[in-house]
C-alpha cells in the first residue's frame, strides 16, 4: 500500500486532494473524520468539513439537555450558531488527535446533501 501511495506521488498523482466528511457530531461521523484523517495524512490531502445546522435539530438537543423532551420555541440564530460553533469544534478536536487540520468548512443551512455536492 504504501508503494502505491509513494508510487502515485512519484508520478506527480495526489490520489485524494480534497477529501469531504459531513459532521453532524454522531459516532458515525466522529468516525468518518478519523478516517478522513487518516487518509488525509497518508495522501497529504485537504480536509473539507461540511455541517449544516437544523433549527430543529438545535431545539431538540436543547429541549434534551434541560430535561424536555420538545422545545417550545425555536432557537435563535445566535443559538443555532452557537450549537454550529460546537459541532465543528468537535470535529478540529478529533483532526488534532491525528495532527491534522481542516482546511476548509462549509456550514450552509439546509439539506446536508444538497450542500455536499454544492
Amino acid at each position: 500500500m504504501l508503494a502505491c501511495s509513494t508510487l502515485n506521488r512519484i508520478k506527480g498523482v495526489n490520489m485524494f486532494e480534497k477529501i469531504v466528511v459531513g459532521f453532524d457530531g454522531s459516532p458515525e461521523s466522529e468516525n468518518a473524520t478519523r478516517l478522513a484523517c487518516e487518509l488525509a495524512k497518508k495522501y497529504d490531502s485537504e480536509i473539507h468539513l461540511v455541517h449544516t445546522p437544523h433549527p430543529q435539530i438545535v431545539a431538540f438537543a436543547m429541549g434534551a439537555v434541560t430535561g424536555y423532551h420538545a422545545a417550545t420555541t425555536m432557537p435563535s440564530s445566535e443559538d443555532v450558531e452557537k450549537a454550529c460553533n460546537k459541532i465543528v469544534n468537535s470535529a478540529n478536536a478529533i483532526a488534532e488527535q491525528y495532527n491534522q487540520k481542516i482546511t476548509q468548512v462549509y456550514t450552509e443551512r439546509g439539506d446536508a446533501a444538497e450542500q455536499i455536492i454544492a
